[in-house]
């Protein structure tokens, strides 16, 4: 996915981790951060909308963390 790509016309994507989890910024809205995981097409799902961009950045990492290997390792309590 380009980094610059909008999702659903009005997000711009400002975070992309193996086209499964994003972070997208609309400065238009409430709140204006949301973190979405993306199926296989690219749309996305389950978002999360918080106008704080740490909270956003920590959804965002935690997301990742659940899509990777140590994801698994971590919820094993290895």
């Amino acid at each position: 996915m380009n980094i610059t790509k909008k999702i659903n016309g009005t997000h711009t994507v400002i975070a992309n981790f193996a086209d499964k989890v994003v972070l997208a910024y609309n400065p238009y809205a409430a709140e204006p951060y949301v973190v979405w995981y993306l199926d296989n097409d690219g749309d996305p799902y389950c978002g999360v909308y918080t106008d704080n961009i740490h909270f956003a950045r920590h959804k965002f990492c935690e997301r990742v963390v659940s899509c990777t290997a140590i994801g698994d390792f971590i919820r094993n309590g290895c």
